[in-house]
């Protein structure tokens, strides 16, 4: 019997397509052709030919890759960008104080009580808000609304009469009540987006209000001004969208996620996921422990990512519209899964080399680019960018844009429409190795994300 002339792979080999470099997985098992059943992502599976596949080193570096010419698609770039961007917010933190869903206060007066009641209503939802009076059935009932941990929005507010009352009746629902919260203080859960203690400081001293509810909550503030003028940061939600897409688009056939209108005003979307990436979601989501709750796991959703720029009716829906930002367990398993580095098809193509229309740029002109993405080096955590343009004397000069239009440009490139690899057949193809090169050397960086070409017509 003749020798087979081609690799040989094991089940359970890493390997990559060499035509799609970015593309990653396990054998699973040889197929006919020949070819193999290779596992890309979380549940994805694709037939490819034994002589596309090659075995692959994690921790390879882009001057390996730029040795053997791998240059990966827009798709790759835009990975990396989209995790940066997501890995720099915290679950414990909102990026909107609009995104808040359970909210508790704490105040010194039935006047202050009433103001915090307009200030939600104005602020956030006009429905379950609950200031406590000095009734048990009333403390009864908020505590069991705690504890169903569904997704509806409400709000607690508890005038200091009634933390200090003496009243058996009142004290002894209140002591269930702080003794819950001790319990999920220690094990970790978090019962509230929002607290605000609005309490003379000798009583907070007394109580350890502000100590005791950190950890239950996303952000503690003295009062609802404060709290909305310094949380206020939508750049993540403007990301996840695409951060969802290419998750998607790594892990199942087709994307199942689509927008349900084309005006900015409403952005309200469709999501979905096929049955193999929804088993191993729904096994992620039942072992962990979040207050947030999903219905992904069981059918298809429609949610939000932006609580400014879709109406109260959908805000005060949660059971029909599911808010996602970096709180929702569907974005934190993604998160999770980004950072698996027992998973190396998640390790990045770090080389890319991609040709963009010039009408889904703007204000550039037409040519040949080198690019760099730098790892974030300071505070605030931004994602640096660097162009070049290579001229027709194939020397190459930093571009007079500004470090914004950098961003603009390569982002662009990495998430936008109109872009295609460059190929081998591309008359500039063979100078590109050589260009990067001197360009990396030049940049003298350990802290490259990303480096490339992009081809702008």
């Amino acid at each position: 019997m003749e020798p087979k002339n081609r690799q040989e792979f094991e089940r359970g080999d890493w390997v990559r397509n060499t035509e799609n470099p970015g593309q990653k997985g396990t054998i699973q098992e040889e197929t006919e052709d020949p070819s193999y059943k290779v596992k890309i992502g979380v549940a994805k599976f694709k037939i490819i030919p034994a002589k596309k596949l090659e075995k692959f080193d994690p921790q390879e570096t882009i001057d390996e890759l730029l040795e053997k010419e791998y240059y990966g698609h827009a798709h790759d770039l835009g990975k990396i960008i989209a995790y940066e961007e997501l890995n720099k917010y915290s679950p414990k933190t909102l990026q909107n104080v609009k995104d808040a869903r359970r909210i508790l206060v704490f105040c010194s007066s039935k006047k202050d009580a009433e103001k915090h009641e307009q200030q939600i209503k104005q602020h956030f939802f006009e429905n379950n808000i609950h200031q406590i009076e000095t009734k048990k059935k009333a403390i009864e009932d908020c505590l069991k609304k705690i504890k169903s941990q569904d997704n509806s929005c409400s709000a607690i507010i508890i005038p200091k009469k009634i933390i200090e009352t003496t009243d058996k009746t009142v004290s002894e629902p209140l002591k269930e009540l702080v003794s819950y919260f001790e319990k999920n203080i220690q094990n970790g859960k978090k019962i509230f987006d929002l607290v605000i203690v609005s309490l003379q400081e000798a009583i907070l001293e007394q109580l350890s209000f502000k100590q005791t509810f950190t950890p239950l909550s996303k952000c503690v503030c003295d009062d609802f001004d404060k709290a909305i003028s310094s949380i206020n940061n939508d750049e993540v939600i403007k990301n996840l969208p695409e951060i969802i897409k290419f998750f998607l688009n790594d892990n199942q056939e087709k994307s199942l996620f689509n927008p349900l209108s084309d005006s900015d005003k409403e952005q309200v979307y469709e999501l979905a996921m096929e049955d193999k990436l929804k088993e191993v979601f729904k096994e992620y989501y039942e072992k962990s422990n979040f207050p947030v709750k999903t219905q992904l796991h069981n059918k298809e959703i429609e949610c939000y990512f932006d609580s400014g720029k879709v109406s109260t009716e959908i805000r005060q829906n949660p059971t029909k519209y599911e808010l996602l930002n970096i709180s929702h367990p569907f974005i934190q398993w993604i998160q999770k899964e980004y950072q698996d580095q027992e998973k190396p098809w998640w390790h990045f193509h770090r080389l890319s080399a991609i040709e963009l229309k010039q009408n889904e740029t703007s204000d550039v002109s037409s040519g040949e680019y080198l690019y760099a993405v730098f790892k974030p080096n300071k505070e605030p955590k931004e994602i640096q960018y660097e162009l070049k343009k290579i001229d027709n004397g194939d020397e190459t000069k930093k571009s007079q844009k500004s470090p914004d239009q950098f961003k603009q440009i390569i982002q662009q490139t990495a998430f936008q429409k109109n872009k295609s690899p460059i190929t081998k057949g591309n008359p500039n193809y063979p100078k590109y190795k050589e260009k990067i090169q001197e360009y990396k050397q030049d940049l003298k960086s350990n802290d490259i994300l990303s480096l490339g070409i992009i081809k702008i017509d």
